[in-house]
């Protein structure tokens, strides 16, 4: 678990002292999620704790996305948190619970006010923030299975990896 940065021809490589689970450039910082130990800021090869980070170790930290000009922050089974560039705190969404109970693997911006939220025990979770509503895809409204490793969104596609291969789903389809 390493950093490779390339500038000016050269390879440099950055071993951080804990296994690395996500990195995002945010606000002109480069921020790395430390598995179960927290968030940091890299400056050369320094790592500083992020404020507050403290809420986060023992938390295995899965995906970090930008949404609404803050970090989001999703952990395995401790839900989401919200980073404001100052402080950090539990993301007070009604669909936090449910990601605490299915298990959080990936997030995924689908639009202005759209999320998708992979998860290992009940498939992906379409969530809309101004209404606070979502709706769920999983085994039961046709997925091979509930484990999704991974998403991207391709047009109006949601592309999802899952156990047991691939599946997609149209957004704009009722």
């Amino acid at each position: 678990s390493a950093i490779y940065c390339y500038a000016d021809d050269k390879i440099t490589v950055i071993d951080p002292p804990f296994v690395v689970s996500d990195l995002i450039e945010f606000n002109g910082k480069l921020i790395v999620a430390g598995g179960f130990v927290g968030l940091f800021e890299i400056q050369g090869d320094t790592y500083l704790p992020l404020p507050g980070h403290d809420i986060l170790t023992g938390k295995t930290i899965n995906d970090i996305a930008i949404f609404g000009g803050n970090l989001l922050i999703g952990t395995k089974l401790s839900g989401c948190f919200l980073y404001d560039g100052k402080q950090l705190t539990p993301w007070q969404a009604s669909i936090n619970d449910d990601l605490k109970e299915h298990q959080l693997n990936k997030i995924t911006l689908l639009g202005e006010n759209l999320l998708g939220f992979g998860t290992i025990k009940n498939g992906m979770y379409l969530y809309n923030s101004e209404s606070g509503k979502y709706n769920v895809f999983n085994r039961e409204s046709g997925l091979q299975n509930n484990t999704v490793l991974s998403s991207l969104l391709y047009k109006d596609l949601l592309w999802l990896g899952l156990d047991n291969g691939m599946a997609r789903a149209k957004l704009n389809n009722p």
